[in-house]
């Protein structure tokens, strides 16, 4: 549009700007038309104009800058650029300060069992056969390397009280004595053993009519007995205390402690116990049931009031971990896995120390200990819900 206003403009002033011709004669008498004269003026500009327009084309001539135009429309945003480098870790934070201890949380629930374990390093040597045997007992197997075994139930475990002197030197052995080349007694005291001497008999005179009368054997003094083959719990023996709701019952000769949800306690009404010296407290146990809370049979330095873990220096017990001799509320020693077999407990007091036995297998020996004056069964801690339970066959209660 610019350029067209320019060509209109230019023509109009060569038109107007350029002088006319001047003719000798009047205008008239060229060709008798004045208008003829002034078409051939404007077709001489014309022509004039195109030159100086093919000049403009073929040789054009840069003007001068024109003002800066009004700033169009922002354009639209480009795409967003690559994400930039990460940048460097900063500092690590000083250390807060350590918290409190807090209290001892409940027991957990048992975890699945792991799958099998690596094989274990090859065992000591086991018996060699009965070449091997040089005393054998109801009590246990003396070898000739000098090792005690004690039988388990299932099998034959050494018992780590390996007899003090060569085997040939020994002319008698029980299990818990034996009888050397020199007449002397060796008695078994704890993991060693002890040589008492031996008294001096004195040669007895024979005689032709008579004989020397043997000393019996002391019996046993019973001091408490139930079978359990009542269909009601004897009050004059014993305490029946439901610190966590529920309660016994009898089925075939035996007193039962269900478990599941609720337990209680049930403890001997006066001491059963010798006031001083040994005594030997046996029961036949099978447990029925095993969960995350233990139940078992226990003993107590005084009567047991609640839930009292000092009072108890021994205990045959089982939870969801297994069965175990348990002191003081802790486990001492383990006698087996979850077990629900029928098993014959006995707890023995020689004066000083106790020992646990499983089926007649000597399980504990404990630190020296002051006598106890109760014993119980079931739990008396209260408010849980995953009890284990087992029945009862019998519990004795003897001194020698």
């Amino acid at each position: 549009m610019k350029m067209r206003l320019l060509i209109v403009f230019t023509v109009l002033s060569v038109i107007l700007l350029r002088p006319l011709p001047v003719f000798a004669a009047s205008p008239f008498d060229n060709f008798g038309n004045p208008f003829t004269i002034l078409f051939n003026a404007i077709y001489e500009a014309i022509q004039e104009l195109n030159t100086r327009i093919d000049g403009l084309i073929n040789n054009p001539v840069s003007g001068p800058a024109g003002a800066t135009g009004i700033q169009g429309d922002s354009g639209q945003s480009g795409p967003t650029g690559p994400t930039g480098a990460i940048g460097m870790t900063g500092p690590i934070g000083a250390s807060g300060l350590v918290g409190e201890i807090g209290p001892q949380g409940w027991t957990g629930v048992a975890g699945t069992t792991g799958g099998t374990g690596p094989i274990g390093a090859t065992g000591a040597q086991g018996l060699l056969g009965a070449g091997n045997v040089a005393f054998i007992t109801e009590y246990g197997i003396l070898t000739n390397d000098g090792t005690v075994w004690r039988w388990s139930g299932s099998d034959w475990l050494e018992d780590n009280k390996d007899v003090p002197i060569p085997v040939s030197n020994i002319v008698q052995f029980s299990g818990h004595f034996f009888l050397d080349v020199n007449g002397d007694v060796w008695r078994q005291g704890g993991d060693t053993w002890i040589n008492t001497g031996h008294p001096s008999f004195g040669t007895p005179t024979p005689t032709p009519t008579s004989f020397p009368t043997p000393t019996p054997t002391p019996s046993l003094v019973i001091l408490l007995d139930d079978e359990f083959n009542n269909s009601v719990l004897d009050t004059n023996t014993w305490e029946f205390f439901s610190t966590n709701g529920g309660t016994y019952s009898f089925d075939n000769d035996s007193i039962v402690v269900p478990g599941g949800s609720s337990m209680f306690y049930i403890r001997t009404k006066n001491n059963p116990f010798p006031v001083t010296g040994q005594f030997t407290a046996e029961f036949g146990i099978q447990y029925t049931g095993v969960d995350e809370s233990g139940v078992g049979v226990a003993l107590g330095f005084e009567q047991q009031n609640g839930y009292d873990q000092s009072n108890i220096p021994v205990s045959y017990w089982q939870d969801h971990n297994g069965l175990v001799v348990s002191r003081f509320g802790l486990t001492v020693a383990n006698m087996s896995g979850v077990n629900t077999n029928y098993h014959i407990g006995k707890i023995v007091y020689d004066g000083d120390k106790y020992q646990v036995f499983l089926d007649s297998v000597l399980k504990y020996t404990s630190p020296s200990s002051l006598t106890a004056k109760s014993l119980w069964f079931g739990n008396p801690f209260c408010c849980r819900t995953n009890w284990t339970g087992f029945k009862l066959d019998y519990i004795k209660v003897t001194q020698p």
